[in-house]
């Protein structure tokens, strides 16, 4: 399994995004690695979230959403997403995820492929 100690070591399994600072208790930022876009959330709780970084209904800016608790809303039409699994609250569209961790104040995120929302929503 990849882990982010061993992008410290050299590995190019997990990037870091900077400080855990960079995003304030219940809000998210969109973050560029490579030619992906990821929205990387801080729950109030200090839980960490990673997801595609705009909705699949139209592309509105998830970082930009409402978050509330593990659900973002997204800023266009107020489409609603789970950030535990990536399926959607009030509709049949999904976010792919990714792995995303805080270790010794900085944030990682793992560059291994979107987990996929599966049928039943794990």
């Amino acid at each position: 399994m990849l882990s982010p100690e061993s992008s410290l070591n050299g590995s190019s399994g997990w990037v870091a995004l900077g400080s855990i600072d960079r995003i304030p208790l219940g809000q998210g930022r969109c973050f560029s690695i490579g030619e992906s876009s990821i929205a990387v959330f801080r729950n109030r709780a200090g839980e960490l979230f990673a997801v595609d970084s705009t909705c699949p209904h139209r592309r509105g800016p998830l970082a930009d959403g409402l978050l509330g608790g593990n659900t973002v809303i997204c800023p266009l039409h107020g489409y609603k997403f789970s950030l535990t699994n990536g399926r959607g609250i009030d509709n049949d569209l999904s976010l792919a995820r990714r792995e995303v961790v805080e270790r010794g104040g900085t944030i990682f995120l793992s560059l291994r492929q979107p987990a996929e929302v599966s049928a039943d929503g794990r």
